[in-house]
This record gives structure tokens, sequence and C-alpha cells, in this order.
């Protein structure tokens, strides 16, 4: 379902139901949709993971994330790809990838679909 843009606190904000396309909050309060992507978004997106996962991960530099909702700054964000350096992973005792991150990637990359 679309929505209108309107403006609220993240609280307000983060106890929202999930949507798709995701919702997004800018630090001014303002509510945002996402586009849906389409085939070609997609593929550039698929390929860029793959890239990070090839040249970064095995070395233990970066882990690439795609449509990772993360929550700094009075914002809320979901970049079609986001990137943190190894080191800044808070990762659980297990060693695994935490479901929450509050900080800002170290790398978002957001595709422009054309149009």
């Amino acid at each position: 379902m679309a929505i209108e843009p309107r403006r609220m606190t993240l609280d307000e904000f983060l106890a929202l139901p999930e949507e798709e396309p995701a919702l997004e909050l800018e630090a001014n309060g303002l509510v945002t949709q996402k586009v849906s992507p389409k085939g070609k978004h997609s593929s550039l997106q698929r390929g860029l993971i793959k890239l990070f996962d090839a040249l970064a991960q095995p070395r233990r530099i970066a882990l690439a994330l795609p449509e990772l909702r993360t929550v700094f700054g009075g914002a809320a964000y979901v970049p079609d790809l986001a990137v943190y350096r190894w080191d800044r992973v808070a990762w659980t005792s297990d060693g695994e990838v935490p479901d929450d991150f509050t900080e800002p990637p170290d790398i978002a990359i957001e595709i422009v679909s054309p149009g």
C-alpha cells in the first residue's frame, strides 16, 4: 500500500508494521516509501553484492548487506546495499550477523532507476 508522505517521530515510525516496498524515515521526520525494484535494479544490486562478497568478505574486510534497515541519527533508512567494515559489525556471541544495526554504514549504495 503506497503511503502519502507524512511526518512522525522515530518511535512512532519504528512501531509501524513492515511494508513492501520499505518505508524510510528522514531525519526531519518525513516518512517516504521506496520504489519497488525492477529487473535491472535487482540485477545490479545482486552483482554488487557478489562483488563485495568475492573481494571483501573472505578477507574479513567488509560485509555487504542488501535492504538492511539502519537506524541512526533520528532516521531509519533502507539502502539498496549497506556496507560495514568487518570490525564495525557487532557480531553476536555465536559469531552471527546481528539483527539490528544502529550505526550508519561505511558505504550506503542507493540504486536510482531511470524515471
